[in-house]
């Protein structure tokens, strides 16, 4: 039997590190990368932009991508109202939320949600966290019930 020398000694050591990188990032939870604290939108009347109750921290920075589906509640049940398309962006440490921070800054989409009538709605944010690689995707996904109010006639 020979003796291993010191480059093939050294090989399995950076193997196994190699290794447990790939490990901790493909079990390191999304909130790692980007954690949703709060979001609660706001009931308002016809005619007005719901405000949004948002925090949110990007701990550490990354490329992502976010979508907003609305659902109405309608006699037979809930129905899809409208939705964006998905949005691509990368994700900064230091990025600064609106303030005040209205639905439309989630839509990206002002057309479908700028006249909302009177109702019931789910919102439904879905974020996907790519930390690093896309091979590590992450879904985190935040659902609130908002009414848009008819004017007392």
């Amino acid at each position: 039997m020979t003796n291993l020398t010191s480059d093939e000694k050294m090989g399995l050591p950076i193997v196994i590190v190699m290794a447990m990188i790939v490990a901790l990032r493909f079990f390191t939870p999304a909130f790692m990368w980007f954690d949703v604290r709060t979001m609660d939108v706001q009931h308002t009347q016809v005619g007005d932009l719901p405000e949004v109750d948002f925090d949110r921290a990007v701990v550490r920075p990354f490329q992502g991508s976010w979508q907003v589906v609305i659902r109405k509640l309608e006699p037979w049940g809930w129905v899809g109202y409208c939705s964006t398309d998905t949005n691509y962006r990368p994700y900064l440490t230091d990025s600064a939320l609106p303030n005040p921070l209205y639905l439309d800054w989630f839509t990206a989409d002002y057309t479908c949600y700028e006249s909302l009538p009177c109702g019931q709605y789910d919102i439904i944010v879905t974020w996907k966290v790519w930390p690093g690689s896309i091979i590590f995707e992450r879904t985190i996904s935040r659902t609130d019930r908002f009414n848009i109010v008819c004017p007392a006639t």
